[in-house]
């Protein structure tokens, strides 16, 4: 576990095994939310009859609905993943009703049950449904077969091959028999399993573990996050002296370290000064970096950084593996599962290109076999989790395949998508995403057969239309694979808007600010997290509470009119305290007066107030946009552009909704501990772009 702390006063928690103890505020404040009872239906029954709630097939799924709460505008409701409405009806008190819901195709459900006025439930209890497909390649859950239901324990290797997350770690210190269980069921299922000596061992327990597992357990790591207990030197030392033990052993062992808490590239040089290097296989890390968002120009600076280190030493080509990252599923008492899910198949992605594969990254944890109090699991009493589902489709995809290259795709195209090419005996594939901005459509060229299928997130199949050499492909923040038949080519053509015009304009802001306005177009995407290589971003004050709710100015002047045709604008993620764009109106200066271009609504419906598992109080829809493309039809000519900001994030909350609710045994409100009042207008970059010569359409 780590506590670390930024500028901006927010005070991040994340859990290991050995450090339990140090939960602090995180845990009392997360325990006293599980114990609390809201009022009004949160006492409403759901039965999904289903094992694990999860279904294989589109058909019929038998669920009962027991009211038990009160007053008026009693009801259920079934959304998918993007709150679309798909069946709702009215209640009594004490009524049971039995619903027959047919899913519209593979993916996340939710059945909420409660008492709902206007526009959201303002009290009830939901549980999760999730419909995926029975892939070839992926383990199928069996009845009581999982520990929700077995109570065996941490680890949980039938969940780990359900949901794809293919690495999993335990420890000596947990027990030989505990162990044994581990590795067993991890090679029933498929999974890696990583030993780990937690804290600093003596020869003579090294031995004794080794020995014990040899041949059954291949990869051992040294030290859980040593950063916090050992200095590098120390460190270095200690591998010196058990690396031989190990290797005396099992010659084919794989040893690893350095396991820091974050990417640390200086921890690492002088891990490296010190003489370890030589004495390790594998370099480890846990990729906690202050923030719950995944942001990959951050991660890219980061990891640039340690392979630079490592390279300095000669270990140019050592493999490295993510052992230990946990991304939350609930966040300040509320599910924010579709921000998990993102987060999670993003890191997987971008960890991905620098070597990391789905087996050597490990998420920290699939189920509630771990910490209740640390909600980063993807499987619950609740039901499956987004993010469950989303990383079983990633790994049937990829998972008989060998990634082969991240796709180059354009000066402009390397910041708003994310390439990624698979290849082998069993056919090809490639995923493509974007960091986190509205659907995009993206024309790749394809050579051979009229349709290219493409397989959405959750495992949902479409053929798309080759006409003229071309498929349009409608590429969003979610993960989707471009599927080629057998003879079939598929290359995305570079995107390049050309000079960002933006650099000579000069930037007025009406909510006032002390950021100076070259951090817009500098080129260089700054962020929130602590020691960021890259500096900090824009902000400006916001105190906007709702939709169109004092709205705010941003004016880019220019010194004389210019032709634009596109307008690229980098937020940031709504994280802790931090603040995303969701709504506002680009306009342009014509005729002595501003004439809106395009309007922005970020799809973020209202937060419904309902208890999930550990009675967690709400469920919120924000996705994780942060960034804003505009290809106009046709140039404009103006001296001036405004953002015309209507609506923004209240920090990691979505809506006042959630923030204004004051948690059991606390007395504030959530918006008075975690969140800002109000929010902020948050922005890296500007850019701003003529109109292109023949550039490919995105």
């Amino acid at each position: 576990m780590r506590k670390d702390s930024n500028s901006s006063g927010w005070i991040h928690f994340s859990c290991s095994v050995g450090a339990f103890c140090a939960m602090g505020v995180f845990l009392g404040i997360f325990c006293a939310a599980s114990g609390r009872a809201y009022g009004g239906a949160e006492e409403s029954v759901i039965d999904v009859k289903l094992p694990y709630s999860i279904a294989y097939t589109l058909a019929p799924i038998d669920i009962d609905v027991t009211a038990k709460g009160g007053g008026a505008g009693l009801c259920y409701y079934i959304y998918d993943t993007f709150k679309k409405e798909l069946a709702h009806g009215g209640l009594k008190e004490g009524m049971k009703k039995s619903i027959k819901f047919k899913p519209p195709r593979y993916g996340w459900y939710v059945v909420e049950c409660g008492t709902y006025e206007k526009d959201h439930m303002t009290s009830g209890t939901a549980k999760f449904i999730g419909v995926t497909p029975k892939y070839p390649n992926m383990h199928t859950l069996e009845p009581k077969e999982s520990p929700p239901s077995q109570g065996t324990g941490w680890n949980d290797e039938a969940m780990q091959a359900f949901t794809g997350l293919l690495l999993d770690r335990t420890n000596t210190r947990m027990g030989w028999d505990n162990a044994e269980r581990v590795v067993a069921d991890a090679k029933k299922y498929g999974v890696t399993v990583l030993m780990q000596f937690e804290g600093e061992p003596s020869a003579d327990q090294a031995k004794e573990a080794v020995t014990r597992f040899k041949g059954r357990v291949k990869y051992w790591e040294l030290v859980n996050e040593p950063n916090f207990t050992m200095s590098p030197g120390s460190y270095a030392q200690m591998v010196k002296h058990i690396y031989p033990v190990i290797k005396s052993v099992d010659p084919d062992a794989v040893v690893m370290g350095v396991d820091t808490c974050g990417i640390m590239p200086g921890w690492l040089d002088a891990f490296y000064k010190a003489g370890g290097g030589k004495y390790l296989d594998v370099i480890s890390f846990h990729d906690y970096e202050g923030n719950e968002g995944i942001d990959p120009f951050h991660w890219n600076a980061k990891l640039s950084a340690l392979r630079n280190v490592m390279a300095q030493y000669g270990d140019t080509n050592k493999p490295i593996w993510q052992t230990e990252r946990a991304i939350s599923g609930m966040r300040y008492w509320g599910y924010i599962g579709v921000s998990q899910a993102i987060r999670i198949s993003l890191q997987r992605d971008i960890l991905e290109t620098w070597g990391v594969s789905n087996d050597h990254n490990n998420h920290y944890y699939v189920n509630v076999s771990g910490y209740d109090d640390v909600p980063t699991f993807v499987y619950s009493g609740s039901g499956p989790h987004q993010a469950a589902l989303v990383c079983r489709t990633r790994a049937a995809m990829i998972r008989d395949l060998k990634f082969v290259e991240k796709l180059d795709l354009g000066p402009t195209g390397n910041n708003i998508l994310l390439g990624l090419r698979y290849e082998g005996d069993s056919g090809k594939s490639i995923t493509l995403r974007n960091y986190g901005c509205l659907d995009l459509p993206v024309e790749v060229n394809v050579t051979g057969g009229g349709v290219l299928e493409v397989v959405d997130a959750f495992g949902n199949k479409q053929s798309v239309p080759v006409m003229g050499g071309k498929a349009v492909v409608t590429v969003s923040q979610w993960p989707s694979y471009l599927r080629p038949a057998k003879g079939q080519q598929v290359t995305i053509p570079p995107l390049d808007f050309g000079s960002n015009l933006a650099a000579e304009a000069t930037f007025t802001y009406s909510g006032g600010t002390k950021s100076p306005s070259s951090i817009l177009t500098d080129g260089i995407f700054q962020d929130n997290y602590p020691d960021a290589p890259l500096g900090a971003d824009w902000r400006g004050e916001y105190t906007g509470k709702a939709f169109k709710d004092k709205p705010q100015t941003l004016d880019i002047t220019f010194p004389k009119p210019r032709e634009i045709q596109k307008v690229l604008i980098y937020g940031v993620r709504a994280d802790n305290p931090f603040s995303a764009i969701l709504d506002y109106d680009l306009q342009y200066f014509s005729g002595g007066k501003w004439v809106t271009i395009e309007e922005v609504r970020t799809p973020c419906p209202p937060t419904d107030l309902v208890e999930t598992y550990l009675r967690q109080k709400d469920i919120q829809w924000y996705q994780d946009n942060n960034f804003f493309v505009h290809q106009l039809k046709r140039p404009i000519t103006t001296d001036k552009l405004r953002m015309l900001v209507l609506r923004v994030t209240h920090g990691a909350d979505a809506d006042t909704i959630a923030d204004t609710q004051v948690p059991a045994n606390t007395g504030k409100p959530i918006a008075q501990m975690w969140s800002p009042s109000g929010g902020w207008l948050e922005l890296r970059e500007f850019g701003v772009y003529g109109p292109s010569s023949g550039a490919a359409r995105h």
